[in-house]
């Protein structure tokens, strides 16, 4: 039973973070221990004779003893940071020559350096070896503030590397050879017609009909359109297709005032409702294609189902407690996604920028390569502007997408920040700041590459007005830069003194987006001390929701 319970549990995690773990299951060894494996094809005419995976990975092992599995299993980092270990391996021993055993042990702890182990066996190129060990400390470095003591064991075999050289190595989601044929399902179709109906009701008392909800992201542009309010809820969900990054959001039931929020939207409903009264069908060979770049499942000759209403087709995808939702038409709108031309070898284009809330332990997020991933770190965008306000716990920045960039490439890419005169405590004062950057790379336009450079005032010595300009390098090319404006800090907003008024905000806005004030429940005084803190300009946000 107990075995039963820790598969099913990851299952559910793993269909949630399919961006990260797309095939990924959590068995028991035989030989004892878990073992963290999943199915891969390449797709192809090797893969359709049956020819075995063009990977040189054989299995994984976590070796963490259960009592931390069990505390992690339900955590996104644990398994992002397996994947992020895998993915660096594989794209080093893709370089590989000759044949022969590695086996990987790799240790990451939250507050500690640790030791890394690299054994292989006869003929083994050290060259290749020293390399594998560089990748594995650089995830190591940079999983400081993201693990949990995740001890993995990975075996690879580089007699598995694809032939034909250059680093080609890296996993691609299985059904990779294309979404197939439409296939008609009428039993699938009423399924997603049910779906969006249940949806479109309020919720009953045993809470919202679907665990977990993915509102992709022209699903998740319409919604936030119609209602601000409901940007500040959920996890942000980053995708890039074409080389263009986008951005939904995820609704989990294990943060059930999200969940609840959405369902509960008056906004959200009537988006459901719109689409419950529309016409269920088979998605078109155009409109599969487009649903094969947004989402890293196996899809090909499975159904895909759509519901039309009023010239807008809203795809629909249900994996047990798992609702994806995303509004095809509007991709179209958008010039499509679909073909769009790679970008001149090394061009860049800032693709957004402005105020940024930063991320779970103030780093970007590492990218691994997936075209989709759910993580509570990830940046998330607040305001377009050039202008930021010289205040504590403000961040700034840009996003942007690189062309032209063979397998591999990700890595060795450089943040270059031109700023007034700093001095930090025991330094001289200095006008450059640096860090590396770590690019996620695109699906849906080859040698697409896309990153995020973020600066954030986290003390007094950083807040300098003036001009600062940030940019992303790689050796000793600078490919792109944004200047920005630091400026006097806006005047804080006087607290809220009427209780009327904060009841009413309470009432109205809280309740929509679920997260913001939330806890402060009937309690006045917490009320107005949630509004005086006024995160992410909760006060301002709100009363423009009201008037």
């Amino acid at each position: 039973m107990r075995t039963a319970l820790k598969v099913a549990a990851v299952l559910s995690v793993l269909a949630v973070l399919a961006g990260y773990a797309a095939g990924f299951r959590l068995l028991r060894d035989p030989a004892g221990g878990l073992l963290l494996a999943r199915k891969v094809s390449y797709g192809g005419a090797a893969a359709a004779a049956g020819d075995r995976p063009k990977t040189p990975l054989e299995r994984i092992e976590i070796l963490t003893p259960d009592a931390v599995i069990d505390r992690n299993l339900g955590r996104e980092e644990f398994i992002a940071l397996v994947k992020e270990v895998s993915d660096a391996a594989e794209r080093e021993l893709g370089d590989a020559q000759a044949d022969y055993k590695v086996t990987l042990t790799v240790v990451l702890h939250p507050d500690r350096e640790t030791d890394n182990v690299v054994e292989a066996g006869a003929g083994a190129e050290r060259p290749v070896l020293e390399k594998l060990a560089a990748a594995a400390d650089g995830v190591d470095a940079a999983s400081r503030t993201r693990s949990d003591d995740v001890s993995v064991r990975l075996h690879f075999d580089t007699a598995r590397r694809p032939r034909g050289g250059g680093r080609t190595a890296v996993f691609v989601p299985a059904g990779a050879e294309g979404p197939g044929d439409p296939v008609p399902d009428l039993r699938a179709e009423a399924a997603a017609q049910a779906a969006v109906a249940a949806l479109a009701r309020p919720p009953a008392a045993g809470g919202p009909a679907w665990q977990n909800v993915i509102c992709n992201p022209t699903f998740w542009k319409r919604l936030r359109d119609q209602h601000p309010m409901l940007a500040g809820s959920g996890i942000p969900v980053k995708a890039i297709m074409g080389g263009t990054v986008m951005e939904g959001r995820a609704f989990l039931k294990r943060k059930e005032g999200a969940l609840a929020a959405l369902c509960n939207s008056g906004s959200f409903r009537k988006i459901m409702g719109r689409f419950a009264a529309g016409r269920a069908r088979t998605a078109t060979a155009q409109e599969r294609q487009l649903v094969y770049a947004l989402v890293p499942f196996e899809i090909k000759g499975k159904p895909v189902t759509v519901i039309e209403a009023s010239g807008d087709i809203l795809y629909v995808e249900a994996q047990g407690g798992l609702l994806w939702l995303d509004i095809l038409s509007d991709y179209a709108k958008k010039d499509a996604f679909i073909g769009r031309p790679a970008r001149a070898d090394g061009e860049g284009e800032v693709s957004r920028y402005g105020l940024y809330r930063k991320p779970q332990g103030g780093e970007v997020s590492a990218a691994s390569g997936v075209p989709l991933h759910v993580l509570q770190g990830m940046p998330e965008h607040l305001e377009t502007t050039d202008r930021v306000p010289a205040r504590l716990g403000v961040s700034f920045g840009f996003e942007f997408i690189v062309g032209g960039l063979a397998p591999g490439a990700e890595s060795g890419w450089r943040a270059v920040i031109q700023h007034p005169a700093m001095t930090r405590p025991g330094s001289a004062p200095a006008t450059r700041t640096e860090f590396p950057l770590e690019l996620q790379r695109s699906r849906g336009a080859q040698g697409v590459c896309a990153g995020a450079v973020l600066y954030g005032f986290d003390d007094p010595y950083e807040v300098l007005k003036g001009r600062w300009t940030l940019g992303v390098a790689r050796g000793e090319t600078l490919v792109l830069s944004k200047d920005f404006t630091v400026g006097a800090a806006p005047a804080a907003p006087a607290a809220p003194a009427d209780p009327a008024r904060d009841q009413r905000i309470l009432a109205d806005c809280a309740r929509e987006i679920g997260m913001l004030c939330n806890d402060a429940g009937e309690d006045i005084a917490k009320v107005r001390a949630c509004l005086r803190k006024n995160e992410s300009g909760l006060l301002a946000r709100c009363a423009r929701a009201l008037h």
